[in-house]
């Protein structure tokens, strides 16, 4: 499982880097997301084997955890559960709670810090998939980040935000919501209710081809 989730942080790395395949190859084991998200992924995967053999492999994976603390001065905890896909942008100061949850795809930019609102909190930050943590930005307390949301710079979040919503301020309030993108085309919506039309695109020549009966 943490193999998988390490392709897609790794694959999301790979896609936005410029130049020649092969050389991409190689610069993507210097950028500093990869090194953390894998040794996130291996402490996420040792935790969950039987002891006696999680606590031999926890001596490794705590100085791997030591040394990236130290280089980029991010705290990651293994108990964290981050979906596939995880970048994180600048990875100077980045803070997560251990019982915090982020989804898939979610983009963390420098000085991140996800965790409780007061010493009392029970539950923690819920962030969901797609979502952007811009720089400097908190989020704090039992609250859930949803799905496709962008959290501005230096924004201290501590209420629930709607999907495809972009917050920001101190504290964070909403200040647009975005229209998702449409997948359909809209070209042919009148076809849709006649079954007996068969719709074929062409991407290529760019034109959509529909045969009735």
């Amino acid at each position: 499982m943490w193999i998988s989730n390490f392709y897609h942080d790794c694959k999301r790395v790979f896609i936005t880097m410029p130049g020649n395949p092969v050389i991409k190859f190689i610069k993507l084991w210097f950028v500093p997301s990869v090194h953390i998200m894998f040794v996130h992924r291996i402490g996420s995967g040792i935790i969950k084997l039987w002891p006696p053999f999680s606590w031999i492999l926890l001596i490794p994976y705590t100085i791997l955890q030591l040394i990236i603390k130290i280089v980029y001065v991010a705290v990651i905890p293994a108990k964290t559960e981050i979906g596939p896909g995880c970048v994180i942008l600048h990875s100077y100061g980045v803070h997560l709670h251990p019982y915090a949850k982020l989804g898939k795809n979610v983009t963390i930019a420098e000085q991140v810090g996800v965790g409780a609102a007061k010493l009392s909190d029970t539950k923690y930050p819920v962030i969901g998939d797609e979502v952007m943590l811009g720089i400097g930005s908190k989020i704090l307390g039992p609250i859930t980040i949803n799905h496709h949301t962008v959290v501005g710079a230096n924004a201290v979040v501590l209420k629930d935000t709607p999907a495809y919503s972009v917050v920001g301020g101190v504290p964070a309030k909403v200040l647009k919501i975005r229209r998702p993108k449409k997948k359909r085309d809209n070209r042919y919506r009148h076809f849709r209710r006649n079954r007996n039309a068969h719709i074929k695109t062409d991407k290529r020549a760019g034109a959509i081809h529909i045969n009735e009966k």
